[in-house]
Protein backbone atom coordinates (compact mmCIF):
# COMPACT_ATOMS: atom_id res chain seq x y z
CA UNK A 1 0.00 0.00 0.00
CA UNK A 2 1.40 3.35 -1.00
CA UNK A 3 2.02 5.81 1.81
CA UNK A 4 0.35 9.16 1.23
CA UNK A 5 2.19 12.41 1.92
CA UNK A 6 0.67 14.34 4.79
CA UNK A 7 1.37 17.73 6.26
CA UNK A 8 2.54 17.59 9.87
CA UNK A 9 0.45 19.47 12.41
CA UNK A 10 1.75 23.00 12.95
CA UNK A 11 2.58 22.30 16.60
CA UNK A 12 4.75 19.29 15.65
CA UNK A 13 6.53 21.05 12.77
CA UNK A 14 7.28 24.00 15.04
CA UNK A 15 8.85 21.71 17.62
CA UNK A 16 11.01 20.08 14.95
CA UNK A 17 12.14 23.54 13.82
CA UNK A 18 12.86 24.45 17.43
CA UNK A 19 15.37 21.60 17.53
CA UNK A 20 17.47 23.33 14.86
CA UNK A 21 17.58 26.67 16.71
CA UNK A 22 17.68 25.43 20.33
CA UNK A 23 20.11 22.53 20.39
CA UNK A 24 21.36 22.87 23.98
CA UNK A 25 21.48 25.45 26.81
CA UNK A 26 24.30 27.29 25.00
CA UNK A 27 21.89 28.01 22.12
CA UNK A 28 19.46 29.69 24.52
CA UNK A 29 22.26 31.75 26.08
CA UNK A 30 23.46 32.90 22.64
CA UNK A 31 19.99 34.00 21.50
CA UNK A 32 19.14 35.83 24.72
CA UNK A 33 22.51 37.61 24.95
CA UNK A 34 22.22 38.76 21.34
CA UNK A 35 18.76 40.17 22.05
CA UNK A 36 20.13 42.03 25.09
CA UNK A 37 22.92 43.55 23.00
CA UNK A 38 20.46 44.59 20.29
CA UNK A 39 18.49 46.33 23.04
CA UNK A 40 21.55 48.60 23.66
CA UNK A 41 22.33 47.11 27.07
CA UNK A 42 25.42 48.28 28.94
CA UNK A 43 25.23 45.74 31.77
CA UNK A 44 24.30 42.09 31.21
CA UNK A 45 24.13 39.36 33.83
CA UNK A 46 23.87 35.64 33.07
CA UNK A 47 22.72 33.29 35.86
CA UNK A 48 22.78 29.50 35.40
CA UNK A 49 21.77 26.42 37.36
CA UNK A 50 22.97 22.90 36.55
CA UNK A 51 24.78 23.91 33.37
CA UNK A 52 21.72 25.83 32.15
CA UNK A 53 19.51 22.71 32.12
CA UNK A 54 17.45 23.86 35.10
CA UNK A 55 17.70 27.64 34.74
CA UNK A 56 19.04 30.29 32.37
CA UNK A 57 18.42 33.84 33.52
CA UNK A 58 19.60 36.85 31.47
CA UNK A 59 19.22 40.27 33.05
CA UNK A 60 19.99 43.47 31.13
CA UNK A 61 19.49 47.21 31.39
CA UNK A 62 18.53 47.67 27.75
CA UNK A 63 15.56 49.32 26.08
CA UNK A 64 13.02 46.81 27.39
CA UNK A 65 9.58 46.13 25.89
CA UNK A 66 6.19 47.67 26.43
CA UNK A 67 3.01 45.65 26.98
CA UNK A 68 2.27 45.05 23.29
CA UNK A 69 5.87 44.29 22.29
CA UNK A 70 6.25 41.80 25.12
CA UNK A 71 3.05 40.02 24.11
CA UNK A 72 4.10 39.85 20.42
CA UNK A 73 7.70 38.83 21.16
CA UNK A 74 6.66 35.16 21.42
CA UNK A 75 5.18 35.16 17.93
CA UNK A 76 7.33 33.58 15.22
CA UNK A 77 9.21 36.00 12.94
CA UNK A 78 8.22 38.92 15.12
CA UNK A 79 11.16 41.33 14.87
CA UNK A 80 11.86 45.05 15.04
CA UNK A 81 14.96 44.79 12.83
CA UNK A 82 13.54 44.28 9.34
CA UNK A 83 10.38 44.68 7.34
CA UNK A 84 11.34 42.71 4.22
CA UNK A 85 13.99 40.27 3.07
CA UNK A 86 15.92 43.13 1.46
CA UNK A 87 16.55 44.67 4.88
CA UNK A 88 18.86 41.79 5.77
CA UNK A 89 21.45 43.22 3.38
CA UNK A 90 21.88 46.36 5.50
CA UNK A 91 21.51 44.65 8.86
CA UNK A 92 24.02 45.24 11.66
CA UNK A 93 22.11 43.67 14.55
CA UNK A 94 22.32 40.08 15.80
CA UNK A 95 18.90 38.68 16.68
CA UNK A 96 17.02 39.62 13.54
CA UNK A 97 14.99 36.50 12.71
CA UNK A 98 12.39 36.90 15.45
CA UNK A 99 12.60 33.22 16.40
CA UNK A 100 14.47 33.18 19.72
CA UNK A 101 11.66 33.55 22.28
CA UNK A 102 9.21 31.72 20.05
CA UNK A 103 11.31 28.54 19.90
CA UNK A 104 12.61 28.81 23.46
CA UNK A 105 9.04 28.92 24.76
CA UNK A 106 8.25 25.71 22.83
CA UNK A 107 10.85 23.68 24.75
CA UNK A 108 10.91 25.29 28.20
CA UNK A 109 9.06 27.33 30.80
CA UNK A 110 9.72 31.04 30.27
CA UNK A 111 9.14 34.06 32.50
CA UNK A 112 9.72 37.60 31.23
CA UNK A 113 10.02 40.78 33.30
CA UNK A 114 10.47 43.87 31.14
CA UNK A 115 10.11 47.63 31.32
CA UNK A 116 10.95 50.48 28.95
CA UNK A 117 12.65 53.68 30.09
CA UNK A 118 9.62 55.88 29.42
CA UNK A 119 7.03 53.50 30.86
CA UNK A 120 5.67 53.80 34.38
CA UNK A 121 4.72 50.11 34.54
CA UNK A 122 6.63 47.01 33.58
CA UNK A 123 5.19 43.75 32.25
CA UNK A 124 5.40 40.18 33.57
CA UNK A 125 4.60 37.22 31.29
CA UNK A 126 4.61 33.47 31.90
CA UNK A 127 4.99 31.25 28.83
CA UNK A 128 4.57 27.52 28.47
CA UNK A 129 4.48 25.51 25.25
CA UNK A 130 4.54 28.75 23.23
CA UNK A 131 1.43 30.11 24.91
CA UNK A 132 0.70 32.61 27.63
CA UNK A 133 0.01 30.58 30.73
CA UNK A 134 -1.57 33.58 32.48
CA UNK A 135 -2.64 36.99 31.22
CA UNK A 136 0.18 39.62 31.26
CA UNK A 137 0.63 41.34 34.63
CA UNK A 138 1.58 45.01 34.99
CA UNK A 139 4.14 45.76 37.71
CA UNK A 140 5.27 49.14 38.99
CA UNK A 141 8.48 48.13 40.80
CA UNK A 142 10.58 46.86 37.88
CA UNK A 143 13.94 48.28 36.81
CA UNK A 144 14.44 49.42 33.24
CA UNK A 145 15.45 46.59 30.94
CA UNK A 146 14.55 42.93 30.64
CA UNK A 147 14.99 39.82 32.76
CA UNK A 148 14.18 36.47 31.13
CA UNK A 149 14.01 33.16 33.03
CA UNK A 150 14.24 29.96 31.00
CA UNK A 151 13.46 26.94 33.20
CA UNK A 152 13.43 23.16 32.69
CA UNK A 153 14.85 23.10 29.18
CA UNK A 154 13.40 20.27 27.03
CA UNK A 155 10.95 19.28 29.79
CA UNK A 156 8.53 18.22 27.00
CA UNK A 157 11.27 16.55 24.92
CA UNK A 158 12.48 13.66 27.13
CA UNK A 159 14.67 12.16 24.39
CA UNK A 160 16.36 15.48 23.66
CA UNK A 161 16.87 16.09 27.37
CA UNK A 162 18.54 12.69 27.78
CA UNK A 163 21.05 13.59 25.07
CA UNK A 164 22.28 16.63 27.00
CA UNK A 165 25.71 16.21 28.57
CA UNK A 166 26.68 16.69 32.21
CA UNK A 167 26.33 20.14 33.78
CA UNK A 168 30.10 20.63 33.54
CA UNK A 169 30.21 19.93 29.79
CA UNK A 170 27.11 22.01 29.05
CA UNK A 171 28.69 24.87 31.00
CA UNK A 172 31.76 24.62 28.76
CA UNK A 173 29.54 25.02 25.68
CA UNK A 174 27.89 28.04 27.29
CA UNK A 175 31.25 29.63 28.14
CA UNK A 176 32.33 29.14 24.52
CA UNK A 177 29.29 31.07 23.24
CA UNK A 178 29.59 33.59 26.06
CA UNK A 179 33.22 34.34 25.13
CA UNK A 180 32.26 35.12 21.53
CA UNK A 181 29.70 37.67 22.71
CA UNK A 182 32.02 39.13 25.34
CA UNK A 183 34.90 39.50 22.87
CA UNK A 184 32.83 41.32 20.27
CA UNK A 185 31.50 43.81 22.82
CA UNK A 186 34.33 44.87 25.19
CA UNK A 187 32.39 48.09 25.92
CA UNK A 188 29.69 46.13 27.82
CA UNK A 189 29.92 44.86 31.42
CA UNK A 190 29.22 41.14 31.77
CA UNK A 191 28.75 38.87 34.78
CA UNK A 192 28.28 35.09 34.70
CA UNK A 193 27.06 33.04 37.67
CA UNK A 194 26.68 29.27 37.95
CA UNK A 195 25.05 27.49 40.89
CA UNK A 196 25.06 30.73 42.91
CA UNK A 197 28.78 31.33 42.38
CA UNK A 198 30.30 34.07 40.22
CA UNK A 199 32.24 32.38 37.42
CA UNK A 200 33.58 35.51 35.77
CA UNK A 201 33.17 39.27 35.63
CA UNK A 202 34.12 41.49 32.71
CA UNK A 203 34.24 45.25 33.07
CA UNK A 204 34.08 47.45 29.99
CA UNK A 205 37.55 47.81 28.49
CA UNK A 206 39.47 47.77 25.23
CA UNK A 207 39.80 44.61 23.13
CA UNK A 208 43.35 43.69 24.23
CA UNK A 209 42.44 43.81 27.91
CA UNK A 210 39.24 41.84 27.22
CA UNK A 211 41.34 39.11 25.53
CA UNK A 212 43.61 39.01 28.58
CA UNK A 213 40.57 38.88 30.89
CA UNK A 214 39.24 35.82 29.08
CA UNK A 215 42.38 33.90 28.14
CA UNK A 216 44.94 35.08 30.68
CA UNK A 217 47.75 37.59 31.25
CA UNK A 218 50.08 35.46 29.13
CA UNK A 219 48.59 37.08 26.02
CA UNK A 220 49.81 40.53 27.08
CA UNK A 221 53.24 40.13 25.44
CA UNK A 222 52.35 37.90 22.49
CA UNK A 223 49.62 39.96 20.82
CA UNK A 224 50.29 42.01 17.70
CA UNK A 225 47.74 44.71 16.95
CA UNK A 226 46.38 44.71 13.41
CA UNK A 227 44.69 47.69 11.80
CA UNK A 228 44.50 48.09 8.03
CA UNK A 229 42.03 49.61 5.62
CA UNK A 230 41.83 47.81 2.31
CA UNK A 231 39.73 48.73 -0.72
CA UNK A 232 37.48 45.73 0.03
CA UNK A 233 37.42 45.72 3.83
CA UNK A 234 38.69 47.13 7.10
CA UNK A 235 40.50 44.76 9.44
CA UNK A 236 41.35 45.36 13.08
CA UNK A 237 42.09 43.23 16.11
CA UNK A 238 44.98 41.10 17.32
CA UNK A 239 47.04 38.14 16.14
CA UNK A 240 49.60 36.20 18.17
CA UNK A 241 53.28 36.67 17.38
CA UNK A 242 55.55 33.88 16.19
CA UNK A 243 56.95 33.66 19.73
CA UNK A 244 53.55 32.47 20.95
CA UNK A 245 53.85 28.75 21.64
CA UNK A 246 50.59 26.83 21.70
CA UNK A 247 49.77 23.26 20.69
CA UNK A 248 46.39 22.93 22.35
CA UNK A 249 44.05 25.92 22.36
CA UNK A 250 42.49 26.90 19.04
CA UNK A 251 41.35 30.40 19.88
CA UNK A 252 40.20 31.45 16.42
CA UNK A 253 37.77 34.36 16.58
CA UNK A 254 36.61 36.02 13.38
CA UNK A 255 33.90 38.67 13.45
CA UNK A 256 32.38 40.11 10.30
CA UNK A 257 30.54 43.38 10.94
CA UNK A 258 30.80 42.54 14.66
CA UNK A 259 29.04 39.18 14.26
CA UNK A 260 30.94 35.97 14.99
CA UNK A 261 31.22 33.92 11.82
CA UNK A 262 32.85 30.74 10.56
CA UNK A 263 34.60 30.97 7.20
CA UNK A 264 37.09 28.25 6.27
CA UNK A 265 38.71 30.17 3.41
CA UNK A 266 39.39 33.26 5.52
CA UNK A 267 40.67 31.08 8.37
CA UNK A 268 43.09 29.28 6.04
CA UNK A 269 44.37 32.56 4.62
CA UNK A 270 45.19 33.80 8.14
CA UNK A 271 46.90 30.59 9.28
CA UNK A 272 48.79 30.28 5.99
CA UNK A 273 50.52 33.61 6.73
CA UNK A 274 52.42 31.83 9.54
CA UNK A 275 53.87 29.17 7.20
CA UNK A 276 57.64 28.91 7.59
CA UNK A 277 57.63 31.14 10.68
CA UNK A 278 56.42 28.63 13.27
CA UNK A 279 56.48 24.90 13.81
CA UNK A 280 53.62 22.97 12.23
CA UNK A 281 52.46 21.75 15.65
CA UNK A 282 52.27 25.32 16.92
CA UNK A 283 48.80 26.84 16.62
CA UNK A 284 48.59 30.64 16.36
CA UNK A 285 45.53 32.45 17.71
CA UNK A 286 43.69 35.42 16.27
CA UNK A 287 40.94 37.81 17.33
CA UNK A 288 40.03 39.73 14.20
CA UNK A 289 37.18 42.01 13.17
CA UNK A 290 36.39 42.48 9.48
CA UNK A 291 34.17 45.30 8.37
CA UNK A 292 32.80 44.57 4.91
CA UNK A 293 30.17 46.65 3.07
CA UNK A 294 26.77 45.04 3.70
CA UNK A 295 26.13 44.78 -0.05
CA UNK A 296 29.04 42.33 -0.25
CA UNK A 297 27.51 39.94 2.32
CA UNK A 298 24.63 37.50 2.25
CA UNK A 299 23.58 35.82 5.49
CA UNK A 300 22.46 32.21 5.21
CA UNK A 301 19.22 32.63 7.17
CA UNK A 302 18.09 29.09 6.41
CA UNK A 303 20.95 27.48 8.32
CA UNK A 304 22.87 29.66 10.73
CA UNK A 305 23.59 33.30 11.36
CA UNK A 306 27.25 32.24 11.67
CA UNK A 307 27.33 31.22 8.02
CA UNK A 308 27.77 34.02 5.51
CA UNK A 309 28.47 34.35 1.82
CA UNK A 310 30.94 37.04 0.76
CA UNK A 311 31.41 38.48 -2.70
CA UNK A 312 35.06 38.78 -3.84
CA UNK A 313 35.95 36.26 -1.14
CA UNK A 314 39.08 34.99 -2.89
CA UNK A 315 40.47 38.52 -3.28
CA UNK A 316 39.67 39.32 0.35
CA UNK A 317 41.49 36.17 1.46
CA UNK A 318 44.53 37.01 -0.66
CA UNK A 319 44.76 40.58 0.67
CA UNK A 320 44.18 39.38 4.21
CA UNK A 321 47.06 36.92 3.93
CA UNK A 322 49.42 39.70 2.79
CA UNK A 323 48.33 41.98 5.64
CA UNK A 324 48.89 39.30 8.29
CA UNK A 325 52.35 38.56 6.88
CA UNK A 326 53.15 42.25 7.03
CA UNK A 327 52.23 42.44 10.69
CA UNK A 328 54.17 39.26 11.48
CA UNK A 329 57.36 40.97 10.40
CA UNK A 330 58.06 39.94 6.81
CA UNK A 331 57.42 43.48 5.60
CA UNK A 332 58.65 46.00 8.21
CA UNK A 333 56.65 44.79 11.24
CA UNK A 334 57.67 47.60 13.57
CA UNK A 335 58.34 50.13 10.78
CA UNK A 336 61.80 50.75 12.19
CA UNK A 337 63.21 51.55 8.82
CA UNK A 338 62.07 54.38 6.58
CA UNK A 339 63.06 54.39 2.89
CA UNK A 340 66.26 56.26 3.72
CA UNK A 341 67.20 53.89 6.57
CA UNK A 342 66.93 50.86 4.29
CA UNK A 343 69.92 52.12 2.34
CA UNK A 344 72.16 52.33 5.40
CA UNK A 345 74.94 49.94 6.20
CA UNK A 346 73.77 46.57 7.59
CA UNK A 347 75.81 46.93 10.79
CA UNK A 348 74.36 50.38 11.44
CA UNK A 349 70.84 49.00 10.97
CA UNK A 350 71.50 46.19 13.43
CA UNK A 351 73.02 48.60 15.93
CA UNK A 352 70.02 50.90 15.69
CA UNK A 353 67.64 47.97 15.96
CA UNK A 354 69.37 46.70 19.08
CA UNK A 355 69.35 50.19 20.56
CA UNK A 356 65.58 50.35 20.22
CA UNK A 357 65.13 46.95 21.80
CA UNK A 358 67.51 47.24 24.72
CA UNK A 359 66.80 50.84 25.59
CA UNK A 360 63.25 49.68 26.46
CA UNK A 361 61.58 51.34 23.48
CA UNK A 362 60.01 48.00 22.71
CA UNK A 363 58.72 45.53 25.28
CA UNK A 364 59.85 42.03 24.34
CA UNK A 365 58.97 38.87 26.19
CA UNK A 366 62.16 36.82 25.88
CA UNK A 367 60.52 34.00 27.84
CA UNK A 368 58.68 32.83 24.76
CA UNK A 369 61.38 33.02 22.11
CA UNK A 370 62.80 29.64 21.06
CA UNK A 371 66.56 29.36 21.38
CA UNK A 372 69.41 26.98 20.60
CA UNK A 373 72.89 26.73 22.12
CA UNK A 374 75.53 26.17 19.45
CA UNK A 375 78.99 25.72 21.02
CA UNK A 376 79.77 29.09 22.63
CA UNK A 377 76.78 30.94 21.09
CA UNK A 378 73.12 31.30 22.02
CA UNK A 379 70.77 31.75 19.05
CA UNK A 380 67.38 33.34 19.88
CA UNK A 381 64.71 33.28 17.17
CA UNK A 382 62.82 36.59 17.43
CA UNK A 383 59.87 37.89 15.40
CA UNK A 384 62.19 40.08 13.35
CA UNK A 385 65.46 38.18 13.12
CA UNK A 386 68.01 36.04 14.94
CA UNK A 387 69.74 37.44 18.03
CA UNK A 388 73.19 35.87 18.49
CA UNK A 389 74.75 36.06 21.96
CA UNK A 390 78.39 35.20 22.72
CA UNK A 391 77.89 33.03 25.80
CA UNK A 392 81.44 33.12 27.24
CA UNK A 393 81.74 36.89 26.90
CA UNK A 394 78.33 37.37 28.48
CA UNK A 395 79.31 35.25 31.49
CA UNK A 396 82.46 37.31 31.94
CA UNK A 397 80.66 40.67 31.66
CA UNK A 398 77.85 39.63 34.00
CA UNK A 399 80.43 38.42 36.52
CA UNK A 400 82.30 41.73 36.39
CA UNK A 401 79.08 43.70 36.61
CA UNK A 402 77.89 41.70 39.63
CA UNK A 403 81.30 42.18 41.27
CA UNK A 404 81.07 45.97 40.93
CA UNK A 405 77.54 45.96 42.38
CA UNK A 406 78.64 43.71 45.24
CA UNK A 407 81.42 46.11 46.18
CA UNK A 408 79.01 49.06 46.18
CA UNK A 409 76.67 47.24 48.56
CA UNK A 410 79.38 47.12 51.26
CA UNK A 411 77.83 44.10 52.94
CA UNK A 412 80.24 42.89 55.60
CA UNK A 413 80.49 40.28 58.35
CA UNK A 414 82.44 40.24 61.61
CA UNK A 415 85.63 38.20 61.83
CA UNK A 416 85.97 36.38 65.10
CA UNK A 417 88.68 36.35 66.17
CA UNK A 418 90.09 39.30 64.19
CA UNK A 419 92.91 38.57 61.74
CA UNK A 420 96.20 40.21 62.63
CA UNK A 421 99.01 40.65 60.13
CA UNK A 422 102.40 42.28 60.13
CA UNK A 423 103.11 44.42 57.10
CA UNK A 424 106.15 43.67 54.98
CA UNK A 425 109.13 45.83 55.96
CA UNK A 426 109.94 46.32 52.27
CA UNK A 427 106.83 48.45 51.81
CA UNK A 428 107.20 52.18 52.05
CA UNK A 429 104.94 54.17 54.34
CA UNK A 430 103.00 55.41 51.32
CA UNK A 431 102.42 51.84 50.11
CA UNK A 432 101.22 50.73 53.55
CA UNK A 433 98.75 53.61 53.63
CA UNK A 434 97.60 52.72 50.09
CA UNK A 435 97.04 49.05 51.01
CA UNK A 436 94.90 50.02 54.00
CA UNK A 437 92.90 52.49 51.89
CA UNK A 438 92.20 49.87 49.18
CA UNK A 439 91.09 47.29 51.73
CA UNK A 440 88.75 49.80 53.38
CA UNK A 441 87.24 50.65 49.97
CA UNK A 442 86.38 46.96 49.52
CA UNK A 443 84.55 46.94 52.86
CA UNK A 444 87.22 45.75 55.26
CA UNK A 445 87.24 47.34 58.70
CA UNK A 446 90.78 47.72 59.96
CA UNK A 447 92.54 48.77 63.14
CA UNK A 448 96.01 50.12 62.45
CA UNK A 449 99.09 49.71 64.59
CA UNK A 450 102.71 50.74 64.05
CA UNK A 451 103.86 47.71 62.04
CA UNK A 452 100.68 45.64 61.78
CA UNK A 453 96.97 45.78 61.11
CA UNK A 454 94.00 43.98 62.69
CA UNK A 455 91.05 43.17 60.38
CA UNK A 456 87.75 42.98 62.28
CA UNK A 457 85.23 42.96 59.39
CA UNK A 458 85.43 41.49 55.90
CA UNK A 459 83.26 41.77 52.74
CA UNK A 460 80.41 39.26 52.86
CA UNK A 461 81.28 37.69 49.49
CA UNK A 462 84.76 36.67 50.72
CA UNK A 463 85.15 33.55 52.79
CA UNK A 464 87.53 33.71 55.71
CA UNK A 465 89.98 31.39 53.96
CA UNK A 466 90.18 33.85 51.06
CA UNK A 467 90.89 36.72 53.45
CA UNK A 468 93.86 34.77 54.85
CA UNK A 469 95.12 34.03 51.32
CA UNK A 470 94.78 37.66 50.30
CA UNK A 471 96.69 38.94 53.30
CA UNK A 472 99.37 36.30 52.83
CA UNK A 473 99.86 37.35 49.19
CA UNK A 474 100.12 40.99 50.25
CA UNK A 475 102.71 40.16 52.90
CA UNK A 476 105.03 38.10 50.67
CA UNK A 477 104.79 40.43 47.67
CA UNK A 478 107.95 42.48 47.31
CA UNK A 479 107.03 44.86 44.46
CA UNK A 480 105.11 47.76 45.97
CA UNK A 481 104.72 49.32 42.50
CA UNK A 482 101.85 47.02 41.48
CA UNK A 483 100.51 45.94 44.87
CA UNK A 484 97.24 47.76 44.12
CA UNK A 485 96.61 45.64 41.00
CA UNK A 486 97.42 42.51 42.98
CA UNK A 487 94.77 43.25 45.60
CA UNK A 488 92.08 43.99 43.00
CA UNK A 489 92.97 40.92 40.96
CA UNK A 490 93.03 38.55 43.95
CA UNK A 491 89.74 39.76 45.42
CA UNK A 492 88.06 39.46 41.98
CA UNK A 493 89.47 35.94 41.50
CA UNK A 494 88.21 34.86 44.92
CA UNK A 495 84.77 36.29 44.09
CA UNK A 496 84.82 34.52 40.72
CA UNK A 497 85.59 31.17 42.34
CA UNK A 498 82.38 31.44 44.37
CA UNK A 499 79.99 32.83 41.78
CA UNK A 500 81.14 31.52 38.38
CA UNK A 501 79.30 28.22 38.84
CA UNK A 502 76.11 30.04 39.79
CA UNK A 503 76.19 32.18 36.64
CA UNK A 504 77.04 29.20 34.42
CA UNK A 505 74.04 27.32 35.84
CA UNK A 506 71.59 30.11 34.96
CA UNK A 507 68.80 29.20 32.56
CA UNK A 508 68.88 30.97 29.21
CA UNK A 509 65.82 33.01 30.18
CA UNK A 510 67.45 34.28 33.37
CA UNK A 511 70.70 34.90 31.55
CA UNK A 512 68.96 37.10 28.96
CA UNK A 513 67.19 38.95 31.78
CA UNK A 514 70.56 39.69 33.35
CA UNK A 515 71.94 40.85 30.00
CA UNK A 516 69.10 43.34 29.64
CA UNK A 517 69.90 44.82 33.05
CA UNK A 518 73.53 45.56 32.13
CA UNK A 519 74.53 49.20 31.76
CA UNK A 520 76.00 50.35 28.41
CA UNK A 521 75.09 47.01 26.94
CA UNK A 522 75.83 47.91 23.34
CA UNK A 523 79.14 49.63 24.07
CA UNK A 524 80.99 46.54 25.25
CA UNK A 525 84.09 45.66 23.26
CA UNK A 526 84.52 43.02 22.08
CA UNK A 527 80.83 42.70 21.16
CA UNK A 528 78.58 40.26 22.97
CA UNK A 529 75.46 40.64 20.75
CA UNK A 530 74.65 40.60 17.06
CA UNK A 531 71.25 40.80 15.38
CA UNK A 532 70.71 39.15 12.01
CA UNK A 533 67.78 41.28 10.83
CA UNK A 534 65.21 39.41 8.71
CA UNK A 535 64.66 42.49 6.55
CA UNK A 536 68.30 42.41 5.44
CA UNK A 537 68.86 38.68 5.21
CA UNK A 538 68.66 38.80 1.40
CA UNK A 539 71.97 40.66 1.38
CA UNK A 540 73.73 37.46 2.38
CA UNK A 541 72.50 35.52 -0.66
Amino acid sequence: MKNTIKILPTQDSNKISAGYVIKRPASVVKELLENSIDAHSKNIKLILLNGGKDLINVIDDGDGMNHLEAKNSIRRFYTSKLYSLKDIQSLNTKGFRGEALYYISLVSHVEIYTKTTNSEFGVFLTLENQKLKYPPVLLNNLLNGTSIYVKNLFYNFPNRKNFLKSAHIELRYIISEFNKIVLSHPDINFVMMHNNKIITTFKNSDLKYRIMQIFGEYYKNVLIQVFKKDKLFLIKGYITSTSFFNTQFKNYYLFVNNRYVVNKRIHKSIIKAYNGLINKTNKPNYFLFLTIPTKQIEINICQSKNKILIKSESEICQNLNIIIKEYLGLQNIFKFYSKEEKNRNLNNNCQEFLNKIFLNKIDLDFKQFPYKIYKKYILCLLDFGVLIIHKDRVYKIILEDNFKKEIKKHKIYKLYPPINIKLNKCFTKTTKTKIIEILINFGFKIKCFENSISITYSPKFLKKIYVYRLLYDIYIYQNDQIIEKLIYKNIYNFYKLETKKKIASLTIRKLIKKILKLDNLLKFQPKILFLLDINNIDKYF
